[in-house]
């Protein structure tokens, strides 16, 4: 089984589209970090929040082990830093991101 890492943009966008079954149809399961799950839970201007617990493919899995943080994290939010972090504890197949910076970032590391 392939492992899939997600940040919250692309969650949010799908939800905001009403288009979440695509990634169950895509991935059995995709893999969050807490962060992301609190971000999802946050109201934004455009987005209005979401419990990710309502997606039963979404699985919560603890924050990656802390070590010191690359040079390409630190401008990046907690979001991205935790989920790219996670893709490279769990030698993940796949990094849902849609910002470049943290594209770049994840792609460097």
């Amino acid at each position: 089984m392939a492992i899939v890492v997600s940040d919250t943009s692309p969650l949010r966008a799908l939800n905001h589209l009403g288009m979440m079954d695509l990634l169950a149809d895509l991935f059995s399961e995709i893999v969050i970090p807490p962060t992301v799950a609190f971000e999802m839970m946050t109201e934004t201007d455009q987005f209005s929040s979401v419990d990710v617990r309502q997606w039963p493919f979404c699985k919560l899995h603890p924050a990656p082990a802390m070590r010191p943080l690359a040079a390409e994290l630190l401008s990046l939010d907690a979001g991205e830093r935790d989920a790219i972090g996670l893709a490279q504890e769990l030698s993940a197949n796949l990094l849902l991101i849609d910002e470049a910076a943290g594209r770049r970032a994840a792609r460097n590391l």
